[in-house]
């Protein structure tokens, strides 16, 4: 794997790495298809990408139109969906995409750059999360802390 390949913001879960691996070996086909196809005097039409896929070679300049940097890309991808690390987020409700962009691109800026985000429903947290991180969970809810303040609470609640 490259080491100056990075994974852009854009792309936040694994099946978003997943679904642009995808993505990038069928554009490959058609790029090796185009080619044959080129010899024998017949024009192919290229495929529109999705906007992971643009994002994700555009951050490490790839031209998608070029079947060699294609090919290296794909081989890129297969690594890092070997290799990323899968943090699992309980929230109480649904998290917006531009907060995710930005857990996503502090994980990776401080933590691991193949880091990606997997999210979950809790309602029960209230506020706060649950992280999952291999076998380790780290809760960061709010009921956590009130259960653990619970004497201290009914003191002042009470009294």
């Amino acid at each position: 794997m490259a080491e100056n390949l990075y994974l852009p913001n854009e792309l936040i879960t694994r099946q978003d790495l997943r679904r642009v691996g995808r993505e990038a070996s069928a554009l490959l086909d058609v790029l090796q298809q185009a080619h044959v196809r080129a010899k024998q005097g017949v024009k192919t039409t290229m495929p529109r990408v999705s906007p992971i896929l643009e994002a994700l070679a555009a951050s490490n300049k790839i031209p998608l139109d070029n079947a060699q940097a294609v090919e290296g890309l794909v081989a890129n991808i297969e690594a890092w969906q070997e290799a990323a690390v899968t943090f699992n987020f309980s929230f109480a409700s649904s998290p917006s995409a531009a907060f995710l962009q930005k857990l996503v691109a502090w994980l990776r800026r401080e933590i691991t750059p193949l880091a990606v985000v997997q999210v979950g429903l809790r309602p029960s947290i209230a506020a706060g999360c649950i992280l999952k991180v291999n076998s380790k969970t780290f809760d960061l809810s709010l009921g956590r802390r009130l259960n653990e303040q619970k004497s201290k609470l009914q003191e002042v609640l009470f009294t």
